[in-house]
């Protein structure tokens, strides 16, 4: 009986391991298998993730910087094909930021090409798409031909009218950048210095070095904000949006003014706290991960997690790599091995290696998508010294859902929107951007790891303007699922009954020692605090500060803790719909 424990618990050792291995999500580079081979470059560039011809495949475009044209793969499944000249594309020489955008919401990708090359002949572009063929607008659109030096670009809307405008940056301290607002006819005004952000220092008397953009909605008030990296230790902006068409420069007050050699950004709630954190990537003074702590501030915990690096360091993504629901780090290197960091979903990180992604080939630009629709982020990367890498991710048994917005009110391809999952009292967030990294672009579908869960308690969509929230209940996982703007209907099931009314009812029993319980309803899903006051109106007790979903609630509340005599205890509530509810009842504890 002995030998046979023994021989069993040897075979446990022996193969266990093997057993971990094959579970543990890896990713493989398919990028010369499936077709994705242009010449190599020799110099930094970007890549787009982005399902150009709504085929519902994704498609990869690559910048070029020497004398090509750009390149563009159209996902023809399983293999890619160079369709650049097909689409006439043939002046879009010397290329670095590659944006797709539905810029005049028709229903169709349009592409904004950013120039960094000091030369008349040379100078950003931006192509309508009609019909397949993309036609050169730059000069009717009001974008201007002057001599280029753009890094970083952006489309977001940043007035919330429903329209993209395009934040175009420039790499010269004689050079401003520049934000076009879409008129909604086809043409742009130039409104950099009403909106007050061209990056001019009054210190230095120069403009600062801009290498990466990203908007967000760093403060949660349904504007979107703007970060922008800038090199040379010249130091970070953070603009925050004031929804008049103007933003305040909050870069020393936020704590987001970091210096050094500033490359590239990432954008993600890493800590679950309903905030959207920074990381920003450097040279080898150390990479920085820009908490934010909610109250308009962030703070620095790079060094803290072990997310420093301490390499130089360029384009970066927040991603989902196994769908456990919490996001993981990618961060590209141009000397040494790129890094990868897992959340351990404890607010930590740890490095991870041996998945595929430990290569060293000078590596810039990286975005994330999903190529074969397994509902798993893989990973695209400009290098400078091999052609790019497609890391194909291998799946797990984590579960999904795949979620591709259509907007209505707001802009078409609802960049700006944000994506709110509730999963088993977790809340993750995502939001949708054009322009992230370094000069690159992340798919338009949003992937949502939801671990072990097999279904998704609510889906709200609060899409960009603000003036629509779409909800979902009850979601089947493993699925894609298109959203339009003020419907939802699609793949939802088990709709239930939700109160009619806002309700905090008295607490039973009253009185009471030491239990209690405390019963309100939500007519929609809302912001909740409930706390219990003495009747000095001193706080004795927070009993809920959390966002809870629209029905029924119930809280127990002990009391041995505190004296005996006569408590008032009061929620306050704000729905997603703005209604907010406030009510105050009585209890008396006796002893």
């Amino acid at each position: 009986m002995n030998r046979n424990i023994l021989l069993v618990l040897f075979i446990f050792i022996l193969f266990f391991p093997l057993v971990l291995k094959a579970q543990q999500v890896h990713f493989t580079d398919v990028a010369d298998a499936i077709g994705v081979n242009p010449p190599i470059q020799f110099i930094r560039g970007s890549v787009s993730f982005c399902d150009f011809n709504d085929d519902g495949l994704e498609d990869l475009s690559f910048s070029s910087a020497q004398d090509f044209p750009l390149f563009i793969f159209k996902n023809d499944s399983p293999l890619f094909i160079d369709v650049t000249f097909s689409l006439q594309l043939n002046d879009s020489l010397r290329s670095m930021n590659l944006l797709w955008a539905d810029y005049d919401n028709d229903g169709d990708k349009d592409l904004f090409c950013a120039i960094d090359f000091e030369s008349n002949n040379y100078y950003s572009r931006l192509y309508r798409n009609d019909e397949g063929v993309m036609v050169d607008v730059t000069i009717p659109s009001g974008i201007g031909t002057e001599p280029s030096s753009c890094n970083a670009a952006a489309w977001a809307d940043y007035n919330n009218d429903g329209w993209l405008d395009l934040f175009v940056t420039h790499y010269s301290e004689y050079k401003q950048n520049y934000l076009y607002k879409n008129n909604g006819d086809g043409s742009f005004t130039d409104v950099t210095n009403i909106a007050g952000v061209a990056g001019f220092d009054s210190t230095s008397g120069f403009y600062k070095l801009p290498f990466a953009i990203a908007f967000h909605d760093f403060d949660n008030d349904g504007w979107l904000d703007i970060h922008i990296c800038n090199d040379h230790f010249t130091g970070d902006y953070q603009y925050r949006n004031n929804g008049n068409g103007t933003f305040s420069d909050v870069s020393q007050s936020s704590g987001a003014d970091v210096s050094g050699f500033m490359m590239g950004i990432a954008v993600g709630d890493y800590d679950e706290n309903g905030f959207l954190d920074l990381y920003l990537s450097n040279d080898p003074f150390g990479n920085y991960l820009l908490k934010n702590n909610g109250d308009g501030t962030f703070t620095d915990v790079a060094e803290e997690l072990g997310l420093a690096v301490y390499k130089s360091c360029w384009g970066t993504n927040f991603i989902d790599y196994d769908n456990d629901g919490d996001v993981d780090l990618y961060v590209c290197a141009e000397i040494g091995t790129n890094a990868f960091f897992k959340n351990n979903g404890d607010g930590t990180f740890s490095q991870l290696t041996g998945i595929g992604l430990d290569t060293d080939n000078k590596s810039y630009g990286c975005a994330i998508g999903d190529l074969d629709n397994n509902g798993f982020y893989d990973i695209a990367v400009h290098n400078q010294q091999s052609i790019p890498n497609v890391y194909k991710n291998s799946g797990g048994a984590n579960n999904w859902l795949k979620i591709k917005l259509t907007g209505v009110e707001c802009n078409r391809d609802a960049i700006g929107s944000r994506i709110e999952a509730y999963v088993n009292g977790r809340k993750l967030i995502r939001e949708l951007t054009c322009g992230i990294s370094y000069m690159s672009q992340n798919s338009n579908s949003t992937i949502i790891g939801l671990g072990s869960s097999s279904l998704v308690d609510s889906i709200i969509v609060r899409w960009a303007g603000g003036s629509t929230i779409d909800i979902l209940r009850n979601v089947s996982v493993n699925q894609t699922i298109t959203l339009v703007e003020g419907e939802t209907i699609v793949n939802v099931e088990n709709q239930l009954n939700f109160p009619a009314e806002f309700v905090l009812n008295q607490n039973y029993p009253n009185p009471f020692n030491p239990n209690t319980k405390i019963n309100f309803s939500l007519a929609v899903d809302s912001k909740v605090n409930l706390k219990v006051f003495d009747i000095l109106g001193q706080e004795v007790a927070n009993l809920i500060s959390a966002d809870l979903l629209a029905g029924s609630h119930n809280v127990d509340f002990n009391a041995a803790s505190i004296n005996s005599g006569v408590y008032f205890y009061r929620i306050e509530a704000t729905g997603i719909d703005g209604t907010n509810f406030t009510n105050v009842k009585k209890m008396i504890i006796t002893k």
